[in-house]
């Protein structure tokens, strides 16, 4: 049995022992962009790339780079949707290992992935998303999360524009690019 994933780039990415140089930042992308949003369960498809670059736009110049990737270990192991990832503890432990060579790999600092302004700025897209996406929008959530599905911060809008992938795709490299001034 194999322990690696070949990657859109042909890279061999082994899940259980990561490394920082296999990262590719084409590769986190390419997947994120075509990897839906709430285990596909939405009136029109919405890509993880999508509400990371929408995460990302909320935030500081400071956290934006890490509102972009903070779901980047998904690009390897797949979006799970909360309630089911929150029962498989070795999913939360791989996917903190990726991200933890994701910071390595682009000299970022791990414990700002799960600051609270960043995960307050996720719930929020979360639940906009779900309001604007799911048919039964945000109905049963209450009590999901200490920040409430009303009033959870004075964000500015941010549009749910369910971009296709390839757009999804385009628009999260080229943020990466003037984030962190690296060349894609």
């Amino acid at each position: 049995m194999i322990d690696w994933i070949r990657t859109y780039t042909g890279k061999r990415f082994n899940v259980f022992e990561p490394t920082p140089e296999v990262i590719d930042i084409r590769d986190i992308a390419h997947a994120l962009s075509n990897t839906c949003r709430f285990g596909g369960h939405l009136t029109e498809f919405f890509s993880v790339a999508e509400h990371c670059t929408n995460t990302a736009s909320l935030l500081d110049k400071e956290l934006a780079i890490y509102g972009l990737l903070h779901d980047a270990g998904e690009a390897y192991l797949t979006d799970i949707p909360t309630p089911i990832k929150h029962r498989l503890p070795n999913i939360i432990a791989l996917e903190r290992g990726i991200l933890s060579c994701i910071a390595e790999r682009f000299g970022l600092v791990e414990e700002k992935f799960y600051c609270r302004e960043l995960k307050k700025v996720d719930w929020y897209l979360c639940v906009r998303e779900a309001k604007k996406l799911l048919p039964q929008g945000v109905e049963g959530w209450e009590g999901c999360s200490e920040f409430g599905l009303e009033n959870i911060g004075d964000f500015k809008m941010v549009f749910t524009n369910a971009f296709a992938p390839t757009v999804a795709e385009h628009l999260f490299l080229q943020l990466f690019q003037e984030l962190t001034h690296e060349k894609v």
